[in-house]
């Protein structure tokens, strides 16, 4: 396939650039003022529909994500989502709902359809700037929120992420987590049903689960594994033998083994 490099501050020489400061930073604060993560996403989404967006689908994957376009057409087949209609999918979260609506997971695969690349590239060419990310509309500004302030833009649209995300047995397309960690993030770790004090649990699936029983509950007792055998995306390796691992496993090269939960077979 064909790679083109696209260089938005050309067009946009005001945009926030990233940097070694923002990359570097250790602190949450720190990047807020430096990165140019917040500006990216809804930057690329514009520039795509002024260049008028041939595609169907486009799909933003960050470089610690595996995805897979085979699964994900199928995904959209399978339910009949129209392009030209305005569809945000991804790995959906309601944690932190109360307080702010980040809703789709920004670290992984984020896909949006033709119409809604439409609809967000006019909120986005009419969206002001400023010096600081006030996160309570669509703005320009510096920040390291691109879930969050994507996920503005698009309410601003009429465009809410489609919670259609799992299977008739509550098994997720989308996953936040890596393959092998399956295993770590079933719903019992994630909702405290084991915890003597629910408000001391802590374990890398509340995250994910919170607000999500909706999800899963009518099939907890029968329920085994909770990723579709027909995954679109994981997420967070970190480097490229992990990918190439994940890509060998999916595509039957070699057996998922211990790592993968007992019955659960992936299929492309």
């Amino acid at each position: 396939p064909v790679v083109r490099v696209v260089d938005l501050a050309l067009e946009r020489p005001g945009m926030v650039r990233d940097s070694t400061a923002a990359l570097s930073s250790s602190s949450s604060g720190g990047r807020e003022r430096v990165s140019g993560v917040n500006q990216k996403d809804l930057l690329l989404f514009e520039y795509l529909d002024r260049r008028g967006l041939q595609s169907d689908w486009v799909c933003r994957a960050e470089t610690d994500a595996y995805f897979v376009p085979s699964n994900f057409r199928r995904f959209v087949a399978g339910r009949g989502l129209r392009p030209e209609e305005p569809w945000f999918l991804g790995s959906i979260s309601y944690w932190h709902m109360h307080f702010e609506p980040r809703v789709i997971f920004n670290e992984q695969v984020q896909c949006l359809s033709r119409g809604a690349v439409a609809k967000l590239a006019g909120v986005v060419r009419s969206a002001p700037s400023a010096s600081q990310a006030s996160y309570a509309r669509c703005e320009l500004a510096p920040g390291h929120r691109g879930d969050l302030m994507l996920a503005l833009c698009l309410a601003e649209a009429g465009i809410a992420p489609s919670s259609d995300v799992v299977d008739r047995w509550g098994r997720e397309f989308f996953t936040n987590y890596r393959l092998e960690q399956m295993r770590d993030y079933t719903p019992e770790l994630g909702t405290g049903f084991f915890a003597r004090d629910p408000r001391n649990f802590d374990t890398d699936a509340v995250m994910h689960w919170k607000g999500k029983a909706h999800f899963f509950m009518h099939c907890l007792r029968h329920g085994r594994n909770w990723v579709s055998p027909f995954p679109i995306s994981f997420h967070n390796y970190k480097d490229r033998e992990g990918i190439r691992w994940v890509h060998e496993v999916l595509s039957g090269q070699r057996p998922c083994g211990a790592a993968c939960p007992e019955g659960w077979v992936p299929r492309l």
